[in-house]
């Protein structure tokens, strides 16, 4: 059966979120992010996406995955992919146009379920999909909200770090107040955003910078009414109502789970842990904010020991059953760390395709479906731009280039992601090591740009 791929990836975010973070709107910035989504096609799908995706890109996957170029219709359009827009008339007769008349066998296959998606789904004379009642309602909205998610995660017993909910500048500063003692730091949250880019780092020790947040500053708790309503007009609008405040707690391990919720099951994708760029040095000052640790990629291996292991799923899998109870399907990607005591804390979910699920994809299709028992599938994020047709030399001629007899190797992703401001490669090893020495090969050949082999 095809399937729409509809890349409408940060279609929910925040307006001023998707401001403050640069997030380009459509194809005009230039960037090749969306490239990576066509690792969700296959053959006779159509990909829908925000970007425009160039013929190297398109034969590099073809070659890649084993899948025609020409075997799958992809749709470009200039904007995001907003509920809006997906109701569009004129967007809805493009996509009629390339369905052609068998529309009983096609299914959306889109990043978030939103309202949006179902009335698509509905304009364009497809079987209604499980899970689009709820997606009508806002659904998706409601458990993307980190409000939502630590209360009911609360009532059902999942590990939170402490803190509250927040409805005023005066429960903001109580919550920052009341939560700050234990470790000196805390996190605010934007309750409608992703990514961190809607987390402030609160921080009562200097030298703080806090991974999971976009900046972190100096605070003097003496006056505390002044730093809540500086906060809760910087996080609240119309759309965000709610402000999240957490204790920091330091962390051992960083971890994410990816699960797909069905009317069925509910299925273990892939799991893994989350990296960090190193701390930035020196004391932060109450006037000006530091740059926070930044997120540089996910290593699809969970190694948390059997133990943590089996308690960290069974924990998500308590919030997974509420939301299929209560009429959510899709994908979950859920976020959490292993404190440096060894105490399990979650921090959100977010109802929609993860970070790791292209990885995910490369990996079952390239490996098989127990890759993580055997290999090691890490993202290579942060370096330089570089043209893709540049990329793909660059990493032939070094000798990178995933080889399909020993199944190791360097597959590019985009030139220019916006996901780091540079490159996006999927690395693949048998082992931590092989990893490693693969990326640092990588990062030789992007940073000189000269080609001799090896690098």
């Amino acid at each position: 059966m095809p399937k729409i791929v509809l890349a409408n990836f940060r279609a929910d975010y925040a307006e001023n979120v998707r401001s403050t973070s640069g997030f380009p709107v459509g194809t005009k910035r230039g960037g090749d992010t969306g490239s990576r989504f066509l690792w969700h096609a296959s053959r006779g799908d159509m990909l829908v996406v925000p970007d425009l995706i160039s013929s190297n890109h398109i034969e590099h996957f073809s070659a890649l995955a084993g899948v025609e170029s020409d075997s799958i219709t992809i749709v470009h359009v200039d904007h995001l992919l907003s509920d809006d827009a997906l109701i569009d008339d004129e967007f809805v007769s493009h996509l009629k146009m390339n369905i052609g008349a068998d529309l009983a066998n096609w299914s959306l296959f889109p990043c978030v379920h939103t309202k949006g998606v179902a009335e698509l789904g509905s304009a364009l004379g497809l079987p209604s999909a499980p899970g689009d009642e709820f997606a009508r309602q806002h659904g998706v909205d409601l458990l993307n909200l980190k409000s939502t998610f630590r209360r009911l995660a609360a009532g059902v017993a999942v590990p939170l770090p402490p803190g509250s909910v927040a409805r005023s500048p005066a429960e903001l500063g109580r919550a920052i107040t009341s939560t700050i003692p234990a470790t000196g730091m805390v996190i605010a949250k934007q309750d409608r955003s992703g990514g961190g880019h809607g987390n402030v780092g609160l921080a009562t020790i200097g030298g703080a910078s806090l991974p999971g947040t976009r900046s972190s500053r100096f605070i003097d708790s003496s006056n505390m009414d002044a730093i809540a309503n500086e906060l809760w007009h910087e996080l609240s609008d119309e759309f965000n109502s709610l402000i999240v405040v957490e204790s920091y707690v330091p962390a051992r391990h960083r971890f994410y789970l990816e699960f797909h919720v069905t009317d069925a099951h509910i299925s273990f994708l892939n799991g893994g842990m989350i990296r960090y760029s190193v701390q930035p040095e020196g004391v932060v000052s109450r006037d000006v904010m530091a740059k926070s640790p930044r997120w540089i990629g996910l290593d699809l291996q969970l190694v948390l020991g059997n133990r943590t292991h089996a308690e960290v799923v069974g924990h998500a899998r308590k919030f997974l059953d509420l939301i299929q109870r209560i009429g959510y399907r899709g994908f979950v990607n859920i976020d959490g760390l292993v404190s440096v005591d060894g105490q399990i804390f979650f921090h959100e979910i977010n109802a929609r395709w993860g970070g790791s699920l292209v990885y995910h994809e490369v990996g079952t299709r390239l490996l098989g479906s127990d890759y993580a028992d055997h290999f090691l599938v890490s993202s290579a994020l942060g370096t330089d731009p570089v043209p893709f047709h540049e990329l793909i030399s660059l990493i032939d001629e070094a000798g990178l280039a995933f080889d399909q007899s020993s199944l190791t190797g360097v597959l590019p992703l985009g030139g220019n992601s916006d996901l780091s401001g540079g490159t996006e490669s999927v690395v693949i090893g048998r082992d931590a090591r092989e990893v490693l020495d693969l990326k640092n090969r990588l990062n030789s050949c992007i940073a000189s740009r000269i080609r001799p082999a090896g690098c």
